[in-house]
């Protein structure tokens, strides 16, 4: 009795470590979903930076093309305004000279006045002649007329053009005004972005030790978890055997009673009679029979399968490197990979994790046979 309610305290006392190493656990698994949910938003943010760091350099691109455009477009202009401001130097040097020979002649009738043409004019020896130089002098004073119109035009147009090309260029060095502060703003926008996707990629490989480092704690919140449930399991497998053990005790010292009082019983009479009882054989005692190997306890029995929603991949693959295989591969935590267990005459190996100690997942061919077989208890056995 002692020691059963020894035992009793000592599950208790096992089972308050379980609970806080589960409350544990639960803390720590939730401090990785809040650590791996940060990672995945610094990686986010980092895809969005370098997205965007594609596309600024894609318009830098673009800029540098457009200004080197407009850097031939403005050289084009400046050679273009040099040869109409010479075709304009030209204009005005024919426009002088018209202008000087119109003086010329105006001064010469000045000084000569009109009877120089009159007796040009008269000096004629016909009618035909006469006509002839009145018409010169007519066309001579109508094409000065016309000449220096032509040449008056022609400057006029050559000044518009000049203006024209100016403004021209003028557009053409404000437009590359614009583009040079545009490239300056996109360049600082590419080296603050990049500045950006640095510090994310400090911040995740921060994150990433971070959640390295609980993933590390939940293994061992797991293992430590798992060392304690099957001490759990060998404190009341240990409690189990001493109580059948002692009923055990309890049965033969009940017969051993039983045979005593039957083997007084007909001494009384004999020597009552004067005769002796026959000896009787000792007691053999009797053994503990059961299932070979060592008790783990009676453990929760479910099934998996290869597939996605079991394992999460589907190679077939079990943690200890083997195939998973039908009527042998079982997983638990607790025990070495390799472990070899017995359920209800079936000699299973411990080759895949995923559970707890006293949880055994066993493994089947397909989704519907492992969905179909349930939740099951059975007692377990440790087979050497």
């Amino acid at each position: 009795m002692t020691l059963a309610m020894g035992l009793e305290c000592f599950a208790q006392t096992t089972q308050e470590q379980i609970d806080s190493k589960k409350a544990e656990q639960r803390e720590t698994k939730a401090n990785y979903q809040t650590a791996q949910k940060a990672l995945e938003s610094l990686r986010s943010k980092k895809n969005d930076k370098e997205a965007y760091l594609t596309e600024l350099n894609s318009q830098m691109e673009e800029l540098k093309e457009t200004l080197a455009k407009l850097e031939r477009q403005y050289d084009e202009k400046q050679s273009e305004l040099k040869l109409v401001q010479g075709e304009l130097a030209d204009a005005e040097t024919l426009k002088a000279q018209q202008y000087e020979d119109m003086k010329l002649r105006i001064q010469y009738m000045y000084e000569n006045g009109e009877s120089g043409y009159i007796e040009l004019l008269f000096s004629a020896k016909s009618l035909a002649d006469f006509l002839n130089k009145a018409d010169q002098i007519s066309a001579i004073a109508e094409y000065d007329r016309e000449m220096l119109d032509e040449y008056e035009k022609t400057v006029q147009t050559i000044e518009d053009k000049e203006i024209q090309v100016q403004e021209e260029e003028a557009a053409i060095a404000q437009l590359q005004n614009e583009y040079e502060e545009k490239e300056e703003e996109v360049a600082l926008l590419v080296e603050d972005t990049y500045i950006q996707i640095r510090e994310y990629e400090s911040e995740i490989e921060d994150s990433k030790s971070e959640v390295s480092r609980l993933l590390g704690q939940i293994s061992s919140q797991e293992n430590e978890l798992n060392a304690l449930i099957k001490k759990q399991k060998d404190e009341q497998a240990a409690a189990a055997l001493a109580k059948k053990r002692a009923e055990e005790e309890k049965a033969r010292q009940t017969a051993a009673a039983q045979n005593a009082a039957a083997q007084n019983a007909p001494a009384k009479a004999a020597s009552s009679s004067g005769m002796s009882a026959p000896p009787q054989s000792p007691d053999s005692g009797s053994s503990e029979g059961g299932s070979s190997g060592k008790y783990l306890g009676r453990f929760k029995l479910t099934a998996y399968c290869a597939c996605v929603q079991c394992c999460g991949k589907a190679n077939g693959i079990t943690a200890s490197g083997t195939k998973a295989t039908q009527g042998r591969t079982v997983a638990m935590g607790g025990v070495p990979l390799g472990t070899k267990i017995s359920i209800n005459g079936t000699v299973y190996t411990v080759e895949d994790r995923g559970t707890v100690y006293g949880h055994v997942d066993i493994f089947k061919n397909s989704h519907e046979a492992a969905k179909s077989f349930g939740v099951h208890y059975a007692d377990v056995y440790q087979v050497s």
